[in-house]
């Protein structure tokens, strides 16, 4: 694998010309191709621009997993802006504390989720002084109940006057800029805005690819959220890097998933194994076909060699392919190949991704522990996050000064540098 110095705007611009008609995005029965992504994203971030979004503001992204949202994050990508991605169940109680740790200036928000919309909870907020937000923007359908296409932009966002400004804003967006902000629990304490630039976004979904060796011709039902990074890497970026097809679903829920996997004949499923086993226990799971299947990659939580093996048992045809990986390390660390002995699938989360090193250390010591000894996992490589935002501190607890990350999990590894978990 051969890192790239590309941003993600770069790789959107490389498919769109690549394969512009292709299908990028089907939701629902409605879809977009690579071309239109690209055009719709540029008038959007032209829009963007207008209202007074620069280079290096922090944007929120609140909704569920919508055509919008990604056109939305694909515009601030091409501003320079960097997307705050925020999870979906936050409530004003999450919100007091994410809208200052991370500095917002704007936020994009969509209907709601569940029972919740956003739309009165954004009332209740821009009143309140703690609140900083500067605009409240909303990105969900419009009037006549219409996801965004080109009757969404006035002709001033669609001129070569707007579109000669945005390169210029464009061509000052670099690689080891910070692409986004996610949120997570991280390893102690309260939610932490990990940053990643562009060169670990854009790299871990390659270095996922070489694993998964999926091509121009797959279709991966994306469920997972997209404010999570797994879903960034493992969906969106690995799709604009072979030009693959995108089945989005808003959220997960397991008897929609089996419906569109059959309907849609979708080829991949990515998911946590809470979202697998939900699958395999649906009342609905005979209902449907799951023959078009051919792979997916599970991560996020501890699973058993005995819960590996009833959920592969589901998917006779398909690679289940263990994973493991942190918001702080672009996601994956370590991934299982395709070609990997089938019975190191159900005990190890795989090897660890081209380019990154994992060590064992003794977490009391310090010193680096022999195979089959079980420590903390320590990473190294391109995918190291560069910090936390607003809390340097505890970022300087996480990453040493030659650059290797603690993890605070515990694992080891065996003779052939599979990783085994101990503890998440």
């Amino acid at each position: 694998m051969r890192l790239l110095m590309k941003t993600i705007g770069q790789c959107l611009a490389r498919r769109a010309s690549e394969t512009p008609r292709n299908t990028a995005i089907e939701y629902r029965d409605q879809s977009y191709t690579w071309e239109e992504i690209h055009r719709l994203s540029d008038y959007l971030a032209i829009r963007m621009m207008t209202m007074g979004i620069e280079k290096g503001d922090h944007v929120g992204l609140w909704s569920v997993n919508t055509p919008n949202w990604i056109i939305t994050f694909l515009a601030l990508e091409k501003t320079g802006a960097v997307p705050v991605l925020i999870d979906t169940c936050c409530r004003e109680q999450e919100l007091r504390y994410v809208i200052p740790c991370a500095d917002i200036r704007f936020m994009y928000y969509g209907d709601g989720c569940g029972s919740v919309m956003y739309e009165s909870m954004a009332d209740q907020l821009r009143k309140q002084d703690w609140c900083q937000v500067e605009r409240w923007v909303p990105m969900g359908r419009d009037s006549m109940g219409r996801w965004m296409s080109d009757a969404s932009f006035v002709s001033s966002e669609k001129s070569q006057v707007g579109h000669k400004r945005l390169n210029r804003r464009k061509n000052q967006v670099k690689p080891q800029d910070t692409a986004a902000i996610f949120f997570t629990s991280g390893t102690t304490g309260r939610a932490k805005g990990v940053m990643l630039s562009h060169y670990n976004l854009v790299n871990s979904a390659l270095g996922i690819l070489e694993f998964m060796q999926w091509t121009g011709t797959d279709k991966i039902l994306l469920a997972v959220p997209l404010y999570h990074c797994f879903g960034i890497t493992s969906g969106l970026l690995t799709s604009i890097h072979v030009g693959c097809t995108i089945h989005l679903m808003k959220y997960f829920k397991a008897g929609n998933v089996l419906e569109h996997i059959d309907k849609y004949h979708c080829t991949v499923f990515n998911g946590t194994p809470a979202m697998f086993q939900a699958v395999v226990g649906s009342p609905d799971l005979w209902k449907y076909s799951q023959d078009s299947l051919g792979s997916g990659i599970l991560t996020g939580s501890f699973v058993t060699e005995e819960e590996y093996q009833e959920i592969q048992a589901v998917f006779p045809h398909m690679d289940i392919l263990p994973s493991y990986g942190q918001t702080e390390t672009s996601h994956c660390v370590t991934l299982m190949g395709r070609k990997d002995p089938v019975e190191k699938r159900g005990s190890s989360v795989g090897r660890p991704v081209s380019h990154e090193e994992i060590r064992i250390v003794e977490p009391e010591t310090g010193r680096i522990l022999d195979t089959g000894k079980t420590g903390e996992i320590q990473v190294r490589g391109y995918n190291v996050m560069q910090g936390y935002s607003s809390q340097p501190e505890a970022a300087a607890a996480m990453l040493q000064e030659d650059g290797w990350l603690c993890t605070g999990d515990l694992g080891y590894l065996d003779p052939e540098r599979y990783l085994h978990m101990v503890r998440y």
